[in-house]
């Protein structure tokens, strides 16, 4: 049986390790005794300011890149979204759920330590610009202090103490972050090492990034506690976190924090706000939230991890596996066997099944799987992991003797048919005997089986004591089910001392032992250990690595001719210890008074079993909740006893912890203290009374600032308060306690006195112009501005904010108001932002508003269909006396035609003039009346013209512009690829000329004709449709009546030829008129008498028909010969 042994040991350390992960709720690392009041709600007001405006440290580019000092998209602030509508495409850090307002363990709620949502999952926010990282927190408050705004990083993938992604640096108070940027307010952005620390250690100074370059301040859009919401930005360099081996590839996973002291998270007691959760538990976050390349900010996705699968039991010899999701249909699931890929499933129905596995899966074998879906990064591997083959079998039940001889065995199984049914001696070894048969195979399910001799034979079964297993192939077998066969007394019952019995354990102690008798040891099913009993007390040997964390072992004692009794079972735990717990809550109470509650926190598993004891005893036993806390009520504790508690078992099966701290219950002061006089930001000491010889601790939002003794008469002063730490800020809520000898410390006093602010000066506004046209905006200059004041400007009418704000920079501002559309009176509210109302306003100016001429007036025709370089005439009905009216091309402003005058009376007409184009035609309207203002506006009503016909740009030239009396000349036309009608006509009686041509891109030459006068040739176009257009281009031909100078010469190559012989004439003709070309010329050359014709060339190939010689046109200078 040591196989199965080996099976279970598997089964139950891998099934428990996952669970043995002790849960991590940072809320353990800075839990201490003190009485938080409840009454720090800061008492921020809804103000009129420009959501989007950076109030503090306005100009750093990096922060603001346009430097127009806004993080909205424009000065006009945020219209209804902070998210979209930011300059900078900040996205949110993975939340595990929506982050709560007024949830801080420390300082006020609803203030600047208060990380709010806006509801989009958004409390923290980031950015990568490719050399920086930046970051946002959204905070329900502001103030002027030094608090800290952590960035808790995690760098090397590795969380919690145990599973796949387990931290080896993980430690009580921190789980598995490397390092923590924090803005320190009014200090710089520091950079903290915390890798495996119990407390942060500074690794590079805030001031290598001073605040006033490094961090800014700015006006959110959300109002989650009905007052303004703001923006803490900074940023790092990411060079600057090489130092924590960081590149743009590196994947890391953020946690925002806020801290009641300019300082780290880890470590401090000052903790006060977590985002995206209520609780500081950080364990949930991480299995939620993926790590991320900063390469890929923005663009990877940043969705909540994929949830584990689960996996279905698995029997020997398996090829299918089978399990469940929650994840939606299609999501891919990953199955491994021995840390190796076997293959995929996809979910469907909240189901999965991967078939066809080969080989076949063997006991033993350790199966996991992953899910991911879609883009969303793969879930963890080891939250289900299943051992092949380490689901046993049910036990056998009802066992009882078979028949009256004693010849076997018989009992019930809920079982499958083919379960193997084994009868075993005492001592681990089957029970073998001729015609006994064992082990047998049910036939049946849930069959009632019986184990015996063949009747026949006679057999009996010795007496003794036995136990029977049941197998169900491809599961283990089953816990024992034990029998006595034919004794009638019952041994004695073993007790187990060994307490506690670790993993490590080699020897079992108990007492109850009886001479002659033996001892054996179970773990289940599994004998492992036995020893002959010689007495009581006794001692076994156990099998090396026969027990696990959370088994059951016990002790079976039979004596000699008896029945075997069990001992009572007995946990094994790890040698590894629970963490101790802490003890919260208030164990300072008046006198006469007694504690009835205890309570504390936890690192350990839901159900864990916390003891609590007072001074040194147990009073009662209580279980850790779900959320890590633990209450044990219906005490009585009395002052000066002194409370422990310890974790004393567990799911994790774990040895008990060491007790926590000790808290001893005291009796509280009387507090008498009280605080006098009020008191205003950066003011150096706080005074009060008391009672003398009591010592007085100072709080600002919860948070001791100083500490001093009444003196006779019981006065006190505190102070100097003057470090980033101690000073005083507005809105800071100021509370005292008192301690008196032998007692712990009073409850606050109350109500806390609010630190008041120091206003902004009343300063002195002017007007840039008292006249604005209706719809403009106007602007007032606020001279001398003070750094850091927010102003803007208000309408006096109704309170109300009529333009954006601007930050105070010690010279003058120039304030612009919304649009405005009546006289009105403004006055600029002067504000510095803080945890209450701080604000002055200035004296108002009056804006008179001139009204703008009438823009609703008729204009026809709405619309119009003209030929090209045809004139519309425009009508405006109701034109107001004296306006100026004015046509403009709607697409450019540009003017159109002359300008009008209404007389208020008659419509007014303009006419366009000449259009070549499709346009729209707006009328601008002017009021002259107000010279300050001039105030125009643009009529609603519009004309859209479309224009017809071809274009009149054509290019159209002569070849040439002076000819003859009765010659011609071509007339050359550029025509458009539009298609229309091309026609060239005369101006002497507009006839035409040549045939008309369709436009097709190319140039045309058409024939003037012969022409004895001048005249003048232009090209009308046709479109077709009734447009009719005249190329601009028209040609003049002059006609001269000239003189033909020809020159005429006629030779013979033989003057005195015989009878008989050939003789040749040369005739050649030349043009010597320079003006012109000869066409039509005739030459006639009659043979003399007594000769006869032979035959005739020409030089050009001209033509004779004897007589006549028609020769070929001449031009100026050109001759042509007849042989």
């Amino acid at each position: 049986m040591l196989k199965n042994v080996i099976k279970k040991a598997m089964k139950y350390s891998l099934i428990t390790g996952y669970s043995k992960c002790h849960i991590m709720k940072l809320k353990n690392t800075f839990l201490f005794i003190i009485v938080l009041f409840l009454f720090l709600i800061n008492n921020q007001e809804i103000s009129a300011q420009t959501s989007g405006l950076i109030f503090e440290n306005s100009g750093i580019s990096i922060l603001d890149n346009n430097s127009d000092g806004y993080v909205s998209l424009n000065t006009a602030g945020f219209i209804s979204n902070d998210l979209s509508e930011s300059e900078i495409g900040y996205i949110p850090i993975p939340v595990l759920e929506p982050e709560p307002d007024s949830d801080p363990v420390i300082g006020p709620f609803c203030s600047y330590n208060d990380i709010v949502d806006s509801g989009s999952d958004d409390p923290v926010l980031i950015y990568f610009d490719g050399t920086n990282l930046l970051f946002r927190f959204r905070v329900s408050g502001t103030a002027s202090n030094a608090k800290g705004y952590s960035i808790l990083v995690d760098s090397d993938q590795k969380f919690g103490f145990c599973g796949s992604e387990a931290d080896p640096n993980a430690k009580v108070g921190n789980p598995g972050f490397e390092f923590e940027i924090v803005l320190e307010t009014g200090v710089g952005v520091g950079l903290y090492n915390v890798d495996g620390l119990d407390n942060a250690v500074l690794s590079d100074a805030a001031s290598n990034r001073p605040y006033n370059t490094h961090a800014q301040k700015s006006i959110a859009y959300s109002t989650i506690c009905g007052n303004p919401d703001y923006f803490y930005d900074f940023y790092v360099p990411l060079a600057d976190l090489s130092a924590f081996g960081v590149n743009s590839t590196t994947p890391l996973r953020f946690v925002g924090a806020t801290v009641m002291d300019h300082t780290a998270f880890i470590g401090s007691s000052l903790g006060s706000d977590i985002a995206g959760t209520d609780e500081f538990y950080f364990d949930d976050i991480f299995e939620c939230i993926p790590p991320i390349k900063i390469s890929e900010i923005g663009t990877a996705n940043t969705d909540c991890r994929t949830s584990c699968p689960s996996v279905n039991t698995i029997s020997d010899g398996a090829t299918t596996v089978t399990g469940t999701s929650t994840e939606q249909n299609g999501t891919l699931i990953e199955v491994f066997k021995n840390g190796g890929l076997i293959g995929t499933a996809n979910v469907s129905a909240g189901t999965w099944s991967l078939s066809g596995i080969s080989p076949a899966l063997t006991s033993g074998d350790e199966i996991k799987a992953t899910a991911k879906d879609g883009s969303r990064y793969v879930s963890f591997n080891d939250c289900d992991i299943e051992i092949v083959g380490s689901d046993c079998t049910t036990s056998p039940y009802n066992l009882n003797i078979e028949g009256p001889g004693n010849n076997g065995v018989r009992g019930d199984i809920t079982a499958p048919s083919g379960t193997l049914i084994t009868l075993y001696n005492f001592d681990g070894t089957i029970y073998s005997d001729a015609n006994f048969t064992n082990p047998i195979t049910t036939s049946s399910n849930n069959e009632h089986w019986k184990i015996e001799y063949i009747p026949s034979s006679g057999g009996v079964l010795p007496d003794s004591n036995y136990y029977v297993t049941a197998q169900t192939p491809g599961q283990c077998e089953s816990d024992p089910a034990y029998i006595c066969v034919g004794y009638s007394n019952t041994s004695s019952v073993p007790v187990i001392t060994t307490d506690p019995v670790l993993t490590t354990t080699t020897i079992i102690d108990g007492t109850g032992g009886v001479s002659p008798g033996d001892i054996y040891l179970f773990n289940g099913a599994d004998r492992i250990g036995s020893s002959v009993v010689s007495g009581d007390p006794w001692s076994v040997n156990i099998t090396p690595g026969s027990i696990a964390a959370c088994d059951n072992i016990f002790a079976i004692q039979i004596e000699t001719g008896k029945c075997y009794e069990t001992s009572t079972l007995v946990d094994v735990k790890s040698s590894s210890s629970y963490y101790k717990p802490i003890i919260t809550g208030d164990y300072c109470i008046p006198a006469a008074t007694t504690v009835s509650t205890v309570t504390g926190t936890s690192s350990e598993e839901e159900n864990s079993v916390i003891d609590v004891l007072v001074n040194g005893s147990s009073v009662g036993t209580t279980l850790v909740s779900a959320n890590g806390t633990w209450e044990l009520t219906g005490l009585s504790i009395n002052i000066g006893d002194s409370i422990t508690a310890q974790v004393i078992s567990g799911p994790a099966c774990l040895s008990e912890s060491e007790l926590s701290d000790i808290v001893t219950v005291s009796q509280k002061t009387q507090n008498t203290a009280t605080i006098t006089g009020t008191y205003t930001e950066g003011q150096g000491s706080v005074s009060g009374s008391g009672t003398a010889g009591r010592n007085v601790y100072l709080y600002q939002d919860g948070v001791l600032i100083g500490q001093s003794t009444s003196v006779a008469p019981g006065q006190w002063t505190i102070g100097p308060l003057n470090t980033p730490e101690t000073s005083l800020y507005a809105g800071g809520l100021l509370t005292v306690t008192e301690i008196a000898s032998g007692l712990c410390e009073s409850d606050h006093s109350a109500p806390p006195d609010t630190v008041q602010c120091s206003p902004p000066a009343k300063l002195i506004l002017t007007p840039v112009q008292t006249e604005y046209c209706e719809n403009e905006n106007a602007e007032i200059i606020v001279g001398s501005s003070e750094d850091g004041v927010v102003y803007t400007p208000i309408s006096v009418f109704n309170g109300l904010e009529i333009g954006s704000s601007l930050i105070g920079n010690g010279a003058d501002l120039t304030l612009t108001t919304y649009p405005l559309t009546n006289d009105t009176a403004v006055t600029v509210k002067a504000e510095k932002l803080s945890g209450i109302s701080c604000e002055t306003y200035t004296d108002t100016v009056s804006i008179q508003i001139n009204s703008l001429p009438d823009d609703l007036l008729n204009v026809s025709p709405a619309s119009a269909n003209i030929c090209r370089y045809d004139s519309v005439d425009i009508t405006i009905n109701g034109a107001e006396a004296g306006v100026t009216y004015q046509l403009q091309n709607a697409a450019d402003d540009s003017n159109i035609g002359l300008s009008a005058v209404g007389d208020g009376t008659n419509p007014l007409i303009i006419s366009t003039g000449p259009l070549d184009t499709d346009i729209t035609i707006k009328v601008n309207a002017t009021n002259y009346n107000h010279p300050i203002t001039n105030c125009s506006v643009d009529l609603i009503n519009t004309v859209d013209i479309t224009v017809s016909g071809a274009l009149n740009n054509q290019n159209v030239t002569v070849d040439n512009d002076t000819i003859c009396q009765n010659n011609s000349t071509l007339v050359n036309i550029s025509t458009d690829n539009d298609g229309f009608s091309y026609q060239l006509r005369r101006s002497s009686d507009n006839s035409t000329v040549g045939s008309s041509f369709s436009g097709d891109g190319n140039l045309y030459s058409i024939s003037t004709g012969n022409l004895t006068a001048d005249d003048t040739f232009y090209v009308e176009v046709d479109n077709g449709a009734g447009c009719i257009i005249s190329v601009l281009d028209e040609e003049t031909v002059v006609v001269n009546a000239c003189e033909r100078d020809i020159f005429l010469e006629k030779t013979v190559d033989d003057n005195t030829p015989d009878e008989g012989q050939t003789i040749t004439y040369t005739v050649i003709v030349t043009n010597k008129d320079l003006l012109d070309d000869v066409t039509n010329l005739v030459v006639t050359d009659v043979l003399p008498a007594g000769l006869t014709f032979g035959s005739a060339i020409t030089s050009t190939g001209s033509a004779w028909n004897a007589p006549d010689w028609s020769v070929h046109p001449l031009s100026a200078g050109e001759s042509d010969s007849l042989k």
